[in-house]
């Protein structure tokens, strides 16, 4: 017996060819159900006890293990070139953040006129806060906060009005690199499949390879979502997912 016979993956391939049209139903129904499943289980994503390494993932994990919750401390700065803490203006501006923050309901904890708060030149003073929840979720949740402070420069547009803290930094960090990943999200489909036709001159020949490519992706994507419920994702997964599995989809489709 030959080895074209007994090879599976030959096997496979002769009985799509044969059957193509039964084949490619067979696929997009299969892609349709785990993007569906997929959708359906949601993602869950990486704990900071798991993205953490050596001691400082261990003390973590205790932490995690013994139900202790750390909140997100949150700082808001008002800073003037001109005025000084004790002006009436300053004052008033510093009063409004203290209690536009109150206002707020995932915030807690606010603390304003302590020592150490404001600075040895008296231009800059801080009101500290707490986010409710646990830490990891903050960068979630602190967008209202962050809301509420742009309004507040605007409000005082004579002082600087800024939020800074782990909440709001990593809130925006993740901004910037998702909106990175989004926009090589986008492009990597059309670039390969003008970079395809440019190769092979034909609209066929150049769309079958990124087609059977992208929905291979959205599969596995769907299948990464069930999957995450084990084993837990990365923020970064899907859009990993994307760049990398078009690249050796359209190879693969190829071969």
């Amino acid at each position: 017996m030959g080895t074209g016979s007994t090879n599976l993956a030959a096997r496979a391939g002769r009985w799509s060819a044969e059957h193509w049209k039964t084949a490619t139903a067979i696929w997009l129904v299969f892609v349709v159900l785990a993007v569906g499943l997929g959708r359906a289980a949601g993602v869950v994503k990486l704990e900071d006890s798991e993205v953490g390494t050596g001691e400082t993932a261990k003390a973590q994990q205790i932490l995690q293990r013994a139900g202790f919750e750390t909140a997100a401390n949150e700082s808001v700065l008002v800073q003037s070139r001109t005025l000084t803490a004790a002006d009436p203006a300053f004052r008033a501006a510093v009063r409004d953040v203290a209690g536009t923050l109150r206002g707020i309901r995932r915030v807690q904890n606010v603390r304003v006129g302590l020592p150490g708060q404001v600075s040895a030149d008296r231009h800059s003073e801080l009101v500290q806060f707490e986010l409710r929840g646990t830490l990891v979720k903050s960068p979630d949740r602190v967008q209202p906060v962050l809301d509420a402070v742009a309004r507040l420069q605007r409000a005082h547009p004579q002082l600087t009005v800024a939020e800074f803290g782990y909440a709001s930094s990593t809130h925006e960090l993740n901004k910037t690199i998702g909106k990175d990943f989004q926009k090589a999200e986008r492009l990597s489909v059309p670039i390969t499949f003008v970079i395809l036709l440019f190769a092979f001159g034909a609209f066929v020949a150049a769309g079958v390879p990124v087609l059977l490519a992208f929905t291979a992706v959205l599969g596995s994507i769907g299948l990464m979502q069930t999957a995450s419920h084990v084993f837990h994702a990365a923020d970064a997964t899907q859009s990993v997912m994307l760049l990398m599995g078009m690249a050796v989809g359209v190879d693969y489709s190829l071969f």
